[in-house]
Formats: C-alpha cells, sequence, structure tokens
C-alpha cells in the first residue's frame, strides 16, 4: 500500500486488506480486491525469474561495479504512480537496463551505460479486426539494428471506457531490422485467448527501446475499435 499524505490522506495505489486503492480521470478511488485465478502471468514469471538471476549476479559484481550504478541513478530520474520524480536505486538501474539486453538476447551490463536512445517513435496505427482475424501495428520509422518496439495491449473494453494504463498486458517484442508492420493476431489470442468482441474497444502502445544501451525511448498510445470485415 502506497499513500500520499497532506493534511489528510490525498492519494493512495495499492491493496490493504480486502480493498485495492487506485485513480483514473474521476479521481481516485476504492474497490474491492479481487484475487485472479492465474496472478502469475507470462511476464510477471519471466521478470521474477529474471529477478532472482540478477540478484545473484549483482552480488557478484566488485564493490567499484556497484558504486558506478549506485552513481549513475540520478541520470536516470523515473516517475513514480503519484507523478513524482524519483531514482532508481543502484540494483533497480542494473535490473531495469539488463532485461531489456536480455530480451534481445544480450550479454549483461556490469557498468552502467550512457542513458539515452538512439531511436524515436514518430507515428503509430492499430487496425483490429475479426472475420478474418487481423491485429495489424504499423509504425515508423523501420527498425534498425539496435532498435526494438515493445507492443502493450488490452483486452477488448467497453466502447465508453476510458484509456487505463493499468489494464495493458505486454504482448511481444518487435525487432525484425526493415520492417514497420506487423500481424500479431496469433501472439493476440495466445496472451488474451481470443480476439476482442466485435465493436469493442483496444488499446494498444507502442514503446521503443534501444537494447544496445538498455533503455527506453518513448511510446505512442492508439485507440481501435473491433471490426466485421
Amino acid at each position: 500500500m502506497k499513500t500520499k499524505f497532506g493534511a489528510i490522506v490525498v492519494d493512495g495505489r495499492g491493496k490493504l486488506g480486502g480493498h485495492f486503492f487506485s485513480k483514473n480521470i474521476g479521481g481516485s478511488f476504492m474497490g474491492s480486491k479481487v484475487t485472479p485465478s492465474n496472478p502469475q502471468s507470462r511476464v510477471q514469471f519471466r521478470r521474477r525469474k529474471f529477478f532472482k538471476w540478477l540478484t545473484y549476479y549483482w552480488r557478484e559484481l566488485t564493490e567499484v561495479q556497484r558504486k558506478a550504478w549506485n552513481d549513475a541513478v540520478p541520470e536516470f530520474l523515473t516517475t513514480n504512480i503519484f507523478g513524482d520524480v524519483r531514482n532508481p536505486t543502484g540494483f533497480e538501474l542494473y535490473f531495469q537496463v539488463n532485461y531489456i539486453r536480455n530480451e534481445f538476447g544480450l550479454t549483461w551490463f556490469s557498468l552502467p551505460p550512457v542513458n539515452k536512445c538512439d531511436f524515436k517513435l514518430n507515428s503509430a496505427s492499430v487496425i483490429v479486426q475479426i472475420n478474418p482475424n487481423l491485429f495489424r501495428v504499423t509504425f515508423n520509422p523501420a527498425i534498425v539494428y539496435g532498435m526494438g518496439v515493445y507492443v502493450y495491449t488490452t483486452l477488448g473494453l467497453s466502447p465508453g471506457r476510458a484509456f487505463d494504463k493499468n489494464k495493458l498486458h505486454y504482448l511481444r517484442d518487435l525487432a525484425n531490422i526493415g520492417q514497420t508492420t506487423y500481424n500479431i493476431q496469433t501472439q493476440y489470442i495466445n496472451i488474451m485467448g481470443a480476439m476482442p468482441p466485435l465493436g469493442s474497444k483496444v488499446y494498444t502502445r507502442l514503446q521503443v527501446v534501444d537494447y544496445n544501451h538498455g533503455t527506453r525511448g518513448n511510446f505512442i498510445d492508439n485507440v481501435s475499435i473491433c471490426q466485421d470485415v
């Protein structure tokens, strides 16, 4: 449970007892906590496994190497769920950078890289349809060496549902050099269980990553209505 205090509590995130605290466009709210039938998603399982590996190798680093990661954190400012700027710890930075490197089959850094992303997404579009099934993402510029694109998406939501980043699920990474268009309906069905219902709203986020540096760049959000062709 995370809270933000003013004269009284003014914001909250996380779980407490049988309730959860979150925020949407209407403001902060509280709801009843529901335990999913399978709380360990594919991504969560992979991240936990990788966390165990990195914890071991972090301890194997020299004092000089760990100090270098700790000293580098002011260069990697992030924003927490309240919108406040925070620095990661040296270990968190070590995990974030090497997680991306690992996803693309690269060796892990023992020293921190320069915080830079050499790539930027200029535009992106998504088409979702059934009969036949299609989940097409298109973006610009084309992928080049060192560049990847993470795809996050939602289940089919009510057409009146506003965007909620907490509903996004990691789908896959894209890294084929020279390619700008992918049909990823198979991956969507494998992760989500089925294509979204006809007329439902699907949110998709495409985020560029620089796997040479282990850093993330900008992202573009899209909204699509599932069509029948």
